[in-house]
């Protein structure tokens, strides 16, 4: 998967279905690093946007959006929306504080034209996965049990590693079944997996300084 793919994914073009077919995929390291402090501006930009996160001052956070940022696949843009989402949209859209902070910590791709992506990992080449059932393990040591149980043995161990979900994601389960390369099967806690089209943050260097573009999740 791509950059100018994930992109347009992210700003409501069209990338369904599969991503596209490469070097990626099972057994690839996608630890987190930062590849845009070296951008003229994206620090800066970066540590505001920390800085607001870290506070939960909307105001803040909403100054250094775009005023047609993309939130959603359904037309929902602008600073407003964003605002709102965060003032009155606690119920249906979450914690989105939590959901700034987890992408934030995931490190940042750089384009090296004036846009920037996080997660980092969103910007790589998963191969032929498909981005509806893969799921990345977040960690250096996340344990594949042989059932879904905190004592299970410990069949295999990720570092940051992708796994195929074969079944219904919940979110709300402690584990979820997953396969390993190999067709191994195997049970992981599922808040240490995270889907490859989870919210993403796009930034891009305008007239005004750098801006986000889109924060959005799904495909």
């Amino acid at each position: 998967m791509r950059l100018i793919a994930c992109v347009a994914a992210a700003l409501g073009l069209a990338m369904a279905g599969p991503a596209l077919a490469g070097e990626g995929g099972p057994g690839m390291s996608y630890a987190p690093r930062d590849e845009c402090r070296s951008d003229p501006g994206a620090a800066a930009f970066l540590d505001q946007l920390g800085e607001a996160v870290e506070k939960r001052d909307v105001d803040a956070l909403v100054a250094l959006a775009a005023p047609d940022i993309h939130l959603d696949f359904g037309g929902g843009e602008g600073r407003d929306e964003l605002r709102d989402r965060f003032v009155n949209g606690g119920e249906y859209y979450g914690d989105l504080w939590k959901e700034f902070s987890i992408v934030l910590s995931l490190g940042c791709a750089s384009e090296g034209d004036g846009m920037i992506a996080l997660p980092w990992y969103f910007t790589q080449d998963f191969g032929d996965a498909d981005v509806f059932s893969t799921m990345l393990a977040v960690g250096p040591d996340v344990k594949v049990r042989a059932s879904a149980a905190d004592d299970a043995r410990v069949i295999a161990s990720l570092n940051w590693s992708t796994v195929e979900v074969p079944g219904d994601y919940d979110f709300e389960s402690k584990f979820t079944e997953v396969e390993l390369p190999g067709m191994k099967r195997g049970y992981v806690e599922t808040g240490k997996l995270r889907s490859l089209i989870d919210y993403r943050l796009v930034a891009e260097r305008t007239d005004e300084g750098w801006q986000i573009t889109a924060f959005i999740a799904g495909d």
